[in-house]
C-alpha cells in the first residue's frame, strides 16, 4: 500500500480550490507540519518522490521525500484538477461539488473511470466522460482514472 501511495503521489501535481481547510503532514518520526490550504496554490510531488508546497505569495517550501511521511490528511480541501507531470495531461472533473452529473475532461477514449467512497469501496465504474452521480450518497469520493486521483464532493 505504501509503495502504491508513493508511486501515485510521485506523479501528481495537485491544484486546490475552495480550500478553507488544513493540510496535515505526519512524519514517520512522529513530527507534524500543518498548512492552511487557502495559502497554497499547489502541492507538487515530483518523479523522485519529493513534495514541495507553492504558496499564493510565490514562496515555496520543500517537505522532502514522501518516504519519510506516514500520512497526509486534508481536512476539507477539494481537488479541482490533477496534472500528470510525465505526460503533461490534465484531468478535470466538474462541477465539483456535484449533485447530478460530472463531466471529465482530459481522459483517453475507453479509459475506465472508477469512483471510490472514503472507505475505499468501489461505488461506480464507467468509461463515459459524463457520469450521473445522482445515485451516490452525499459525501466525499475519489475519482480514479489511470494514475490520476481527483477528490469529488457529492452534494
Amino acid at each position: 500500500m505504501r509503495k502504491t501511495l508513493i508511486g501515485v503521489f510521485s506523479l501528481l501535481t495537485c491544484c486546490f480550490a475552495n480550500a478553507e481547510s488544513i493540510l496535515t503532514v505526519e512524519y514517520l518520526d512522529g513530527k507534524e507540519a500543518q498548512e492552511q490550504l487557502a495559502a497554497l496554490s499547489k502541492i507538487v510531488f515530483d518523479k523522485s518522490g519529493n513534495m514541495t508546497f507553492s504558496y499564493n505569495s510565490g514562496d515555496t517550501k520543500d517537505f522532502g521525500n514522501v518516504s519519510g511521511i506516514q500520512k497526509i490528511v486534508f481536512s476539507e480541501g477539494v481537488f479541482t484538477n490533477v496534472e500528470t507531470q510525465s505526460s503533461g495531461t490534465t484531468i478535470q472533473v466538474y462541477p465539483n461539488p456535484s449533485a447530478e452529473t460530472i463531466t471529465i475532461v482530459g481522459m483517453n477514449e475507453g479509459e475506465i473511470v472508477k469512483i471510490f467512497n472514503q472507505q475505499g469501496v468501489l461505488t461506480l465504474t464507467s468509461t463515459a466522460s459524463e457520469i450521473n452521480v445522482n445515485q451516490l450518497a452525499n459525501g466525499q469520493y475519489f475519482v480514479v482514472i489511470g494514475n490520476t486521483v481527483v477528490k469529488l464532493i457529492k452534494k
